[in-house]
């Protein structure tokens, strides 16, 4: 049975079990605030050997972003780091962590993808109703942020 809820960077992984090419899935890795506290040096040199002189974005994970009750999309802070190193790493950790509440939720890496065609959020209940629908809210401004900003998006199509 699956699980009802899963944090972004699970969700992820979900998708990347079955993916097979069929869409693109920057590389990521993530581990969980507990993980953090206990091994923060150790997860440092593991992110920065997975991500070489990538550009990259460090991103919150939380167990009450994507729950099935609110998106909370954009709630917590999400930082790129262009030219990566151990102290950036850091500061972008203890940035993010800061709202963190549960000890479970998690920070999530990935390589960032500078102007993507498409961009945007995929929702399983209207953010507006709580009904049961896929919405997908989208844009092509080339910019990632747009649609979880909460700013207002003329570009922004649904």
């Amino acid at each position: 049975m699956l699980k009802k809820n899963f944090t972004k960077a699970e969700s992820l992984k979900f998708l990347n079990s079955f993916n097979k090419n069929r869409f693109i899935i920057p590389k990521f890795i993530y581990f969980s605030l507990d993980q953090n506290k206990k091994d923060k040096d150790k997860l440092i040199k593991q992110i920065l050997l997975n991500f070489k002189k990538q550009k990259v974005i460090i991103r919150s994970s939380t167990l009450d972003e994507d729950s099935q009750n609110k998106s909370n999309a954009g709630k917590y802070l999400s930082v790129v780091i262009s030219n990566i190193n151990k102290d950036s790493v850091a500061v972008a950790i203890n940035k993010i962590i800061k709202l963190y509440k549960n000890a479970k939720d998690q920070i999530l890496v990935q390589t960032f993808i500078d102007s993507p065609e498409v961009s945007g959020v995929i929702f399983t209940k209207d953010p507006k109703s709580a009904s049961d629908y896929y919405i997908i809210n989208y844009d092509k401004s080339k910019k990632t942020n747009l649609i979880t900003s909460g700013k207002k998006n003329t570009k922004m199509k649904t």
